[in-house]
């Protein structure tokens, strides 16, 4: 299912890039970023290293702003619940309207392999996400 591969994959690519965001641009120390992100310090750790959340490439440039958009957010406390998630729903429809998914998908589901996948656009506009 799509998203079960947005859970595994997508959502920790995205934290990856916020994460190293927070810490290269803002020269924040993990243990700040852990707590911002709500997640440990251990977490924060693997994303930087590229240990988690590195399945997909997720370089594109409107996820980089949404990212950064992310970023902004947390580190001047303005962030509420409702914008990260708009950021992040906004991150996934770009992910499914690119496609990047669809080989990491193909690998996960043989079925998949032998047919003309649109999983993602299909259950995207199913579910208005």
């Amino acid at each position: 299912m799509p998203c079960e591969i947005v859970v595994k994959s997508v959502l920790p690519g995205i934290r990856a890039m916020v994460a190293k965001e927070l810490i290269s641009i803002y020269d924040l120390k993990q243990v700040e970023v852990a707590d911002l992100m709500g997640v440990t310090q251990a977490a924060v750790s693997q994303y930087v290293r590229g240990e988690r959340g590195a399945v997909l490439d997720l370089e594109e440039p409107k996820i980089n702003e949404l990212i950064s958009n992310i970023a902004v957010q947390l580190k001047n406390g303005k962030a509420s619940g409702q914008e990260i998630i708009s950021s992040i729903c906004g991150a996934c429809r770009i992910i499914r309207d690119k496609e990047l998914m669809c080989d990491l998908h193909k690998q996960l589901d043989p079925y998949m392999a032998e047919e003309d996948c649109k999983a993602c656009l299909i259950s995207q506009t199913d579910s208005g996400h």
